[in-house]
């Protein structure tokens, strides 16, 4: 099932907009890529943060197919306190 996410939350990050939507080709690839860039946010390459926005605050917006705009996500991905992946229907 195709998928579309936003992120939301973070250091720098603002309110999701359209523009920023990813799709995946399922919530699991969504859920991999999530928590790759959150455990990736302090390794450092050639001096750089490979994502520096994200944060403990978080988190994935995700609507089931593919559309141009999420204003009520189906699931929501977040960070536990021990890092791990939370999957919760919005």
């Amino acid at each position: 099932m195709k998928i579309s996410t936003l992120w939301y939350g973070g250091y720098s990050y603002s309110s999701p907009l359209p523009d920023d939507i990813e799709y995946f080709n399922s919530i699991k690839e969504a859920k991999d890529i999530f928590y790759s860039r959150y455990h990736n946010r302090w390794n450092f390459k050639d001096g750089n943060i490979s994502t520096p926005c994200v944060s403990d605050n978080t988190n994935m917006w995700i609507a089931k197919g593919i559309v141009e705009n999420i204003e009520y996500p189906d699931i929501i991905l977040t960070i536990s306190k021990k890092g791990e992946i939370i999957k919760k229907r919005a």
